[in-house]
């Protein structure tokens, strides 16, 4: 997706602060980025449709995107029932469903700016945002 950045800078004052800067993906790179995964995920598994041609698609990514669904998605994409909807429904509709869930999870603001006192707290927070989806870059 996007290369995360990390830049702690202390001020010099009596008193050093730390601080982190999140950017978000916009909705738009979201609903970009989901589209991929999921098209990479359904052309290993399916068969074109009729009157379509095109390649099989590749095990790698197709393995590599199902990871990344299941770990945004993990309490939606708990079973194989649950799992089989990403192939049996027709994609748009699919992704509109990614999308919902998405909508459903709390978002911050596209950038949000955080503030600690001791380097201490500020990297216990960043080793906190390891598995918050959808952060863009950290500043």
């Amino acid at each position: 997706m996007t290369r995360i950045t990390l830049d702690l800078t202390s001020q010099h004052t009596a008193k050093p602060s730390f601080a982190i800067e999140l950017e978000y993906f916009s909705e738009d790179e979201i609903e970009q980025n989901l589209a991929g995964l999921l098209s990479a995920y359904r052309a290993f598994y399916l068969e074109p449709d009729d009157g379509e041609t095109g390649q099989p698609g590749d095990a790698n990514k197709a393995r590599d995107s199902r990871r990344i669904l299941k770990a945004l998605f993990e309490h939606q994409l708990n079973s194989a029932d649950s799992e089989g909807f990403l192939l049996q429904e027709e994609e748009e509709d699919v992704l509109n469903t990614l999308l919902t869930w998405v909508q459903g999870m709390q978002r911050q603001s596209a950038v949000d700016r955080e503030m600690f006192a001791n380097l201490s707290e500020c990297l216990s927070r960043l080793d906190g945002l390891r598995m918050v989806p959808f952060i863009k870059r950290l500043v």
